[in-house]
């Protein structure tokens, strides 16, 4: 539902604000108000045509340029608006999204030296409506959800880029209404929670379905192979959790037991087969690396990343014993999360929004163990080998 709202919604902002029809014509600027009297608008506009004029050299057409974007606008603002409600239950940032403009964080940030002016903005309410459907303090709103996002694109640069051309489409007040009133939902309230980080990929995968279907309905029709664009869409699905714990505690879980034949982690892993542990030569554990060559939204990566913080701690608890370093790899608890994110987890995928989604999966993990550690998404990539 979420997904049709926006791409409606950026689709009818292409067509009645900035003058990009459906059929991929641009239509004369002088017929539409907001180009002609608000300079964002108008930027916008030069924007889009130079983005058409990119899109064209790459072998898209203007219609199917702006297709693309639509989806991408509809994709990038579902998983912010997900993303800030996931970061407001682990206390990660103030209230910013579930009250909309009722929210702490934008009360702080109205009232903070330097946006006087925005505060003075936001005090004249909601009418009258701009040329863009804004009313004065629907415009405060948008600008600070704006800066939040710069905020976060320190740490998950793609994602929460905020010159992007995506937000410039920001969802209008009515929509992001209609979207925060979805995700507020009494049965939805568990997917926000600590502990659900999975959230970001389940979201992935149903806005991917309508995909998927057509590329499986097309296949099967046509008795054709998948196109290189249908990759993406038919191979991005959930491996049920409890395969993904056999496989990481097999792996690197086993790794630790057979560095560590007295670990106590081995009673702690469900599904840790029986082995003779080979000899193993010692590593400190910001040594171990764990790559996932397909990582998606870092589905495995969560549960390595829960296994190597058991790993860090019983390191500290036991340095210096008989088979364990003499020096532990952090000083304190609180240092984990930012040595995994530097040291210890590796991610790879051909779609770029996997990439982006699995800096975020792990940002949350992360800062939901300390909300101060440092983060960087330096150790994922997003890497297409095409044999030709």
């Amino acid at each position: 539902n979420a997904r049709a709202l926006l791409e409606t919604e950026a689709s009818q902002q292409l067509e009645g604000i900035y003058g990009w029809l459906p059929d991929g014509r641009f239509a004369d600027q002088s017929r539409y108000p907001a180009l002609n009297k608000i300079t964002e608008a108008a930027e916008t506009r030069d924007r889009l045509e130079n983005y058409a004029e990119e899109e064209k050299e790459a072998g898209l057409t203007s219609k199917d340029a702006r297709l693309k974007l639509v989806r991408e606008t509809s994709f990038t603002w579902l998983n912010r608006l997900v993303a800030l409600r996931m970061m407001e239950e682990r206390k990660i940032i103030k209230s910013t999204m579930s009250k909309l403009d009722k929210s702490n964080s934008f009360i702080f940030w109205l009232t903070a030296d330097g946006n006087e002016e925005m505060f003075s903005l936001h005090q004249k309410g909601t009418l009258p409506h701009n040329e863009m459907s804004e009313g004065p303090s629907d415009v405060t709103y948008r600008k600070f959800i704006l800066w939040q996002c710069n905020q976060l694109a320190r740490d998950v640069s793609v994602l929460f880029d905020p010159s992007n051309l995506s937000s410039h489409l920001f969802p209008r007040p009515s929509i992001l209404k209609d979207i925060v009133e979805l995700m507020n939902r009494k049965e939805l309230a568990e997917a926000w929670q600590t502990g659900n980080e999975e959230t970001v990929g389940w979201v992935y995968q149903a806005f991917n379905a309508e995909e998927l279907q057509a590329a499986f309905t097309a296949a099967r029709l046509s008795k054709k192979k998948f196109e290189p664009k249908d990759i993406p869409s038919v191979t991005q699905l959930f491996t049920p959790r409890w395969v993904v714990k056999f496989l990481v505690e097999n792996t690197l879980g086993r790794l630790w037991v057979e560095m560590h034949p007295d670990s106590r982690l081995k009673d702690q892993m469900d599904y840790l087969v029986p082995f003779n542990g080979l000899a193993r030569t010692l590593k400190p554990a910001k040594g171990i690396t764990f790559l996932d060559p397909s990582c998606g939204s870092m589905h495995f990566g969560l549960v390595a990343f829960d296994l190597l913080v058991e790993m860090y701690k019983e390191e500290l608890e036991k340095v210096g014993q008989q088979g364990w370093p003499e020096r532990p790899s952090v000083d304190s608890i609180e240092e984990i999360p930012t040595s995994i994110i530097a040291n210890n987890i590796y991610g790879i995928d051909i779609d770029l929004r996997a990439v982006q989604l699995s800096a975020l999966t792990l940002l949350l993990k992360a800062r939901t163990l300390n909300k101060d550690c440092t983060f960087s998404d330096h150790n994922l990539a997003c890497s297409n080998v095409e044999v030709i």
